[in-house]
């Protein structure tokens, strides 16, 4: 299921964390996250905790390590979300198979920001986008990568059980 935004991802960001969290949660946030996953942390009364992601260079961050969300999640075992960013505005890729395969087996729900990767379903050389990995929610940015009006969006679900509760968040988010 697709939904379009017309106020960006971020409506759909703090849209999807609602639909998914209650106040109080345990949510894990990689470090690298746009404001508006901090933003949905604060205004609902989340409790974050913080995963690193990987070191690309010295002012860059990398990818998510796998076994580093594993770990987290050991650690964490009430964590009920997972929230990454996939590509990251450099165009970093995490392996969003692997990390959706380690979120169901501790069953956390996981939310990809894939702002900067909307043109991934459209060619082959591209890697695969969060929807096709095992990703219970994702945000895509058109405006970003493809061409579309600025704020164009869209949140991208698989689980059929979510969606009435996506649209009466983004109904919400819309007021």
């Amino acid at each position: 299921r697709a939904f379009l935004l017309v106020n960006g991802a971020t409506c759909g960001i703090l849209s999807a964390v609602k639909a998914v969290s209650n106040r109080g949660d345990k949510v894990i946030i990689a470090r690298n996250c746009h404001t508006s996953v901090y933003h949905a942390a604060e205004l609902l009364g989340l409790r974050p905790e913080f995963l690193m992601p990987e070191s690309a260079t010295n002012d860059i961050y990398g990818c998510v390590d796998p076994s580093a969300l594993e770990q987290q999640l050991v650690d964490n075992p009430d964590a009920k979300l997972v929230i990454i960013t996939s590509p990251t505005y450099e165009g970093i890729c995490s392996d969003l198979e692997a990390i959706a395969r380690i979120c169901r087996s501790h069953g956390t729900r996981l939310i990809v920001d894939e702002a900067h990767g909307a043109h991934f379903p459209f060619h082959s050389a591209f890697p695969k986008g969060a929807m096709d990995c095992g990703a219970d929610i994702s945000v895509v940015s058109l405006h970003k990568t493809m061409p579309a009006p600025t704020q164009t969006a869209l949140l991208l679900t698989n689980d059929a059980e979510l969606e009435e509760e996506l649209q009466r968040q983004l109904s919400l988010s819309a007021l």
